[in-house]
């Protein structure tokens, strides 16, 4: 009678064992699944403030080209728009590339400028559609 009683103590205490262990173990699972959790939505966050910044930056660099062309006594030189492209991004630090071009009324490029160099792919005096098609347009 005894050894049966022992015995029946200890599979109580082992099933009690078993169903903390249990439940540690799903609590640890469980603080886990949260922590990657968080950290992915940190990194969504964080990287949706990012793109919010560069579309902000973007904005102000098209503001202020577009400025820039507007009140000029005439419409400025491809130099005298890539220095003064070239002045804007150093004061921002901007490290992103850019590419400039502006359209002629009949829709050809008549300016293509980048801080580093003016018409790097070759495409002034071709007609926009030789690049996009006219239902894109």
């Amino acid at each position: 009678m005894n050894s049966s009683k022992r015995l029946i103590i200890i599979l109580v205490l082992l099933a009690t064992g078993a169903l903390f262990l249990q439940e540690l173990v799903t609590s640890y699972q469980e603080l886990e699944h949260k922590k990657v959790q968080d950290k992915l939505h940190k990194t969504h966050s964080e990287a949706l403030l990012r793109a919010r910044a560069g579309f902000d930056v973007y904005a102000s660099l098209v503001s202020s080209l577009k400025s820039y062309t507007r009140n000029a006594t005439e419409f400025p030189t491809e130099i005298e728009l890539q220095t003064y492209l070239k002045d804007l991004l150093s004061g921002i630090n901007f490290k992103d590339s850019i590419v400039v071009s502006y359209n002629s009324p009949d829709h050809f490029f008549k300016y293509v400028i980048t801080p580093k160099s003016i018409d790097p792919a070759g495409i002034k005096g071709l007609p926009v559609s030789s690049l996009i098609s006219k239902k894109r347009m």
